[in-house]
């Protein structure tokens, strides 16, 4: 039988579609804000029940880097896997949001540029860098038809912190080399998970408060995106039982009819939808990634994902505050030409070199700059 692990291992541990996934992900989330720039509201999704913009994208994307940074945990010690992740995400997080701060912000603000660099807004716009998110910059995009958020995306920072925390344990407790292990990890999890969910909804949360400590937790463990965390998780468990797990279209076909169906309400899940949903989530993302899809022409140049999350929304908002009225499919399309010029920058001239350093901490790292186990970040959406 045809396993994922035997197509895994077919690819020599880099599925060709990998690449594809990510990019029509990006570009998935890309309409999404598009809309939501532009109108100030996502109502005509709503209404035309276009739920795979909304609902699918950023659960496929923590999926697929459960799936990914699983096969880099078996391979690294737990200080060097925290070393690639830095290296990895930081540095070019750190240049978008000076470029943001520094760049866009003086240029477009409509606050005296001395009131710009003393508001308090400044010095917290900069805290995103460490995963303490703030949306807003003095006076910066205020009259947007979305106003004031100059980078609506970077909510997931804090999540992906902690879902490298969570591979974390999983690689101190020996869970992504034991299945024994990984089903009692995702047991206790979900557990733990639903008990706090229904604690909480009738006791008030202790970090709910005003003392910075609270908020800055909240961005780790606030209700908004927690539940991602399953979808990480699936991912690793699938990678993990890899080798148990059928590699068929088949398959793949009635679990992405369960998806359609839960994602377009047919199957209101409620709040068990992350833990029922996590699997089937992952199983799509690994068996996209193992199929033999071709290279996208200009985007196999580079792994421009991670670029495309971090720049996609601050374009975006540009494009509205430059060219005010402008049709959503217009602004689409020039957002993906601007983001992938801008992303194409962020890689040959900040990811790539510094990824240079990261082989001496991963064997992986030798095999080329390509190596996509390696690679993986989640560009998410607002």
């Amino acid at each position: 039988m045809k396993t994922i692990g035997s197509a895994l291992d077919h690819y020599q541990g880099i599925g060709p579609g990998f690449d594809f996934l990510r990019v029509t992900l990006a570009v998935t989330i890309i309409m999404h804000h598009s809309f939501l720039v532009v109108d100030g509201n996502t109502d005509f999704i709503d209404q035309h029940h276009l739920w795979a913009i909304l609902g699918v994208p950023v659960p496929m994307f923590f999926a697929l880097s459960g799936f990914l940074v699983s096969g880099s945990a078996l391979r690294l010690r737990l200080r060097d896997f925290w070393i690639n992740r830095g290296l990895r995400i930081v540095p070019a997080l750190a240049v978008d949001i000076f470029i943001s701060a520094l760049l866009i912000g003086p240029l477009v603000t409509v606050v005296p540029i001395s009131e710009y660099y003393t508001d308090k807004k400044f010095l917290h716009y900069l805290l995103n860098i460490v995963g303490f998110i703030h949306y807003e910059l003095p006076g910066v995009f205020v009259n947007n038809q979305f106003p004031n958020q100059v980078n609506g995306s970077v909510w997931t920072v804090p999540l992906e912190m902690g879902s490298y925390t969570i591979m974390s344990l999983l690689i101190v407790l020996g869970c992504v080399r034991s299945k024994t292990r990984m089903v009692a990890a995702v047991v206790a999890f979900t557990a733990l998970y639903y008990a706090l969910m229904l604690y909480f909804t009738d006791h008030a949360s202790p970090i709910a408060g005003d003392a910075a400590w609270q908020h800055y937790m909240l961005n780790f463990l606030g209700e908004r995106g927690n539940y991602l965390f399953f979808y990480f998780i699936g991912g690793s468990f699938t990678y993990v039982f890899r080798y148990q797990i059928p590699f068929s279209k088949w398959l793949a076909l009635a679990i992405a009819a369960i998806v359609v169906a839960n994602f377009g309400g047919a199957l209101p899940l409620g709040m068990a939808k992350p833990a029922m949903m996590a699997l089937p989530i992952a199983y799509l993302v690994a068996f996209i990634g193992l199929c033999p899809i071709p290279k996208l022409p200009v985007y196999s140049r580079g792994d421009y994902s991670y670029g495309i999350y971090l720049y996609a929304y601050p374009l975006q908002q540009l494009l509205v505050m430059v060219f005010p009225g402008i049709a959503v499919l217009v602004h689409f399309v020039l957002s993906i030409v601007a983001v992938t010029c801008v992303a194409m920058c962020s890689w040959h001239i900040v990811e790539k070199p510094i990824l240079s350093a990261r082989r001496k901490f991963s064997y992986t790292a030798h095999k080329g700059d390509n190596d996509k186990l390696e690679l993986v970040n989640i560009p998410p959406s607002q």
